[in-house]
């Protein structure tokens, strides 16, 4: 079940997804804490943060999801005083999908990763920004949250991970992913560490956050069968995949401003990094 986002759904919305969750014995995923407007509208209307809102209906629980769950009551954002939403999310069982990257793209960051682990929090890490790359994303995890609590050891490598393979895979509810041992889901990803990019390696997945990228995969096998090889999908036409996502994108881009509540071009929104000049 998927509520979209906590500022866009009303309680009995909320209600009634939890109880079709129950009956259904699927999970729940929903978009909160993202931003600082759902907190200000949340707690407008309703007089309590975004934690509070959706435990009170029923949202809570370890078949839940909760994106982001970025900005709560004690936040740097947020003039309020720091409540026990952390600690409502870890008594409920609750997992968070931390998408590092994008926030940070927004100037914002997760306070922190090695706080909501520590409160015993299942922190599985996401992609939400382009480009889409579970590797890199370990490592942002790892780097904004030694940024925030200045703590150079913080946010180990173990630890974003672990966020990337097991924990994600209980978020869920699949403990058939994540890991190789018998009976989980053939899964495996194989990456090429002995390149001048990483030099030589004491401790490989220490090497991996620090240094690695999606582009240094070399195979992807899902459930036994191989989709990456040599760093191409075995499924797709990539060159071809690349020129019709072009043909649409630049259909888009030209036609903005006819979108646009204010008619601007994509050159306005989003300024090149330097000036250009057709022909």
């Amino acid at each position: 079940m998927n509520p979209a986002q906590a500022e866009t759904c009303e309680p009995s919305l909320l209600k009634e997804t939890a109880q079709a969750a129950k009956e259904l014995g699927v999970g729940i995923h929903i978009h909160a804490g993202g931003n600082l407007r759902e907190f200000n509208r949340i707690l407008y209307h309703y007089r309590k943060p975004v934690v509070e809102y959706l435990a009170d209906a029923g949202i809570l629980g370890p078949k839940t999801v909760l994106g982001h769950l970025v900005v709560v009551a004690g936040h740097s954002l947020v003039d309020y005083p720091e409540g026990k939403e952390i600690e409502s999310v870890a008594e409920s069982g609750t997992s968070v999908g931390h998408c590092a990257h994008k926030y940070a793209k927004m100037a914002q960051v997760l306070e922190s990763f090695d706080r909501y682990v520590e409160s015993g929090i299942n922190v599985g890490l996401g992609t939400d920004t382009y480009p889409l790359d579970i590797i890199s994303e370990m490592r942002y995890a790892s780097l904004f949250s030694r940024i925030v609590d200045r703590k150079f050891s913080g946010a180990r490598a173990a630890a974003v991970f672990n966020a990337a393979t097991v924990w994600g895979a209980k978020a869920l509810g699949r403990d058939d992913l994540g890991r190789l041992e018998e009976g989980a889901r053939a899964d495996v990803v194989i990456v090429n560490l002995r390149t001048s990019r990483y030099g030589p390696v004491r401790d490989p997945i220490t090497a991996l956050v620090e240094y690695g990228s999606g582009a240094d995969v070399e195979t992807v096998i899902v459930n036994g069968e191989v989709v990456i090889k040599d760093g191409r999908s075995s499924r797709i036409n990539e060159t071809d995949l690349y020129n019709r996502a072009e043909s649409v994108a630049n259909k888009a881009w030209d036609n903005w401003a006819n979108r646009d509540w204010a008619e601007r071009r994509t050159e306005e929104i989003i300024p090149p990094a330097f000036p250009t000049r057709a022909g």
